[in-house]
């Protein structure tokens, strides 16, 4: 009987037009629904890194030469485009990222819908909405969201061109992969699953020569989008600014992580709190794969599903790291392989001895599981309890939420042209205190793995030091102190600065008021026991 009803409730075919367009709207409406309440959130580290690149292209400056990070340009050209539509509010890039969100729901239903039929297209559409509800995954507007959009899009132009045999969908797809390189690196591997199903199932079965073209055409259309990037940074005269943030640098930046931790970290979660909160999603996805693999045949959409999939879980974990913000790169997939679950239930289970009773029990237990987990967050008295409760390293949580108040002294003891300098990696600072930052390296982390970073930013300082230098490696590992930097900056720290005092976990210094005080033994009394 709750078969039949669900059933009839959502018939496999949508009844009418406006039926269809009832379900689009709704699987748009549940991302912006759910990642609302999070707009006024307090930025964290990554969203402060690009919000301060967002500020600098907006003033005229250049990405890599002028404000340096080790991701690709485009979640920074996003958020850019957010502060420019929405004002330069925290609350911009999270609709910029919840709007990302929703269109990827809607590819992901449109996709479904040519694979599977219209019940299966709203299913995934909605439990990808869902997912990116999930406070847990620590979605707000980080790298992942936006990068979601590209690499979907790039799956739905793959099975348009292998559904109608154009190639000008199967070029889309390949620029848009090239595009969502550009969004963040680990988008290759999502464009290696492409590839690697044109391999297993050419067009043109048993020609493996087909499926080689295609190969040919999806990785040089990717290489093709990315070639204005370089083409415009090398007119800009920063092409090995670019170059060496988002290779060079990322090669050493994975390199840091030992191979048995990687080995390690390839089958493992470290943040507990992603077992229960996604808990629906890998369920279903887990019954449709165990489903799949058990069969002598799999059609083409959903070996092109496992492949993709596979490719997606590469992407989260070859970094060596495991942030929980990661995972986002394989919601896409899970839904959708859950939603064959869900939608095949009722044919499955007529089919199949098993009693009803635990099976809708088990369903039962695990969606009430996520739901309850994920409640806690939307059930906090405040936006400060509920980054808390997302972010469970209290110590830089705490940072992420005094940084508005270190912002608001730099800002009320700064003039609007002047530049200032954070040691750590607070970045949000600059953006909050709508201050640029006075040299290429806007935070500590590349010190640490090249020093060569560390003399160009220390250049930068001696030639133009900033009004003020903000000292908050207090908050970074045990031991990354600006006391074991190089001797030659805490000299420049004294030769050239006062010390201001301590706000909240940031050792504040002040640029000297006249020249005449530069050099020579200058060193404050009130330095005793800072440096």
């Amino acid at each position: 009987m709750a078969i039949r009803t669900i059933t009839r409730i959502l018939p496999g075919e949508f009844p009418t037009p406006s039926t269809g367009l009832l379900m689009a709207a709704l699987v748009l409406l549940v991302p912006v629904a759910l990642m609302a309440p999070f707009y006024l959130e307090p930025f964290e580290r990554d969203e402060g890194v690009f919000a301060t690149l967002a500020q600098a292209i907006l003033h005229g400056e250049l990405p890599y030469r002028d404000a340096w990070d080790h991701k690709p340009p485009l979640v920074a050209t996003w958020y850019a485009g957010s502060f420019l539509l929405f004002g330069e509010g925290i609350e911009a890039p999270r609709i910029a990222a919840s709007a990302s969100a929703a269109a990827t729901c809607l590819i992901v239903f449109l996709l479904l819908r040519r694979m599977f039929g219209d019940r299966t297209a709203f299913i995934g559409g909605l439990m990808l909405g869902l997912a990116y509800g999930i406070p847990y995954l620590q979605i707000n507007a980080n790298s992942e969201v936006f990068l979601m959009l590209p690499i979907v899009a790039s799956l739905f132009s793959y099975w348009r061109y292998r559904e109608s045999r154009s190639k000008g969908w199967l070029i889309a797809a390949g620029v848009l992969a090239g595009l969502a390189f550009m969004t963040k690196q680990v988008a290759i591997w999502n464009l290696f699953a492409l590839c690697a199903f044109a391999l297993i199932r050419p067009m043109e079965p048993g020609s493996r020569r087909s499926g080689l073209k295609e190969v040919a055409t999806l990785v040089g259309t990717a290489l093709a989008a990315t070639l204005p990037f370089f083409v415009f940074f090398a007119a800009h005269g920063a092409l090995g600014d670019f170059i060496y943030a988002i290779f060079t640098y990322n090669e050493m930046f994975a390199r840091e992580i030992p191979i048995e931790t990687r080995v390690l970290r390839m089958v493992m979660v470290e943040h507990l709190d992603l077992i229960p909160a996604t808990s629906f999603l890998w369920a279903g996805a887990a019954v449709t794969v165990v489903r799949l693999m058990s069969k002598r045949k799999i059609s083409d959409g959903h070996l092109l599903l496992l492949v993709w999939l596979a490719g997606s879980y590469l992407g989260v974990k070859t970094s060596g790291r495991d942030f929980p913000h990661y995972y986002v790169q394989l919601l896409p997939a899970l839904a959708m392989l859950s939603a064959l679950a869900l939608s095949d239930f009722a044919a499955w289970f007529q089919r199949s001895r098993l009693p009803l009773a635990p099976v809708a029990g088990a369903i039962v237990l695990v969606v009430a599981s996520s739901v309850g987990w994920n409640s806690r967050v939307y059930a906090s008295g405040s936006l400060q309890q509920a980054h808390e409760e997302k972010f469970p390293d209290r110590t830089v949580t705490e940072a992420d939420l005094e940084a508005t108040e270190i912002a608001r002294y730099i800002e009320m003891t700064t003039e609007p042209g002047d530049r200032i300098f954070n040691l750590g990696r607070e970045s949000q600072l600059y953006f909050l205190a709508d201050r640029l930052p006075a040299t290429q390296f806007i935070y500590d982390r590349s010190f640490w793995l090249d020093e060569a970073t560390f003399e160009h930013a220390l250049r930068d300082l001696r030639a133009n030091p900033p009004e003020i230098i903000v000292d908050s490696l207090s908050i970074e590992l045990v031991g990354a102190r600006a006391d074991e930097l190089p001797p030659r900056f805490k000299q420049f720290i004294k030769e050239h600065y006062e010390y201001a005092g301590e706000l909240n976990y940031a050792r504040i210094f002040r640029l000297k008021p006249t020249p005449s005080s530069f050099g020579g033994d200058l060193l404050s009394t009130s330095f005793s026991g800072v440096y």
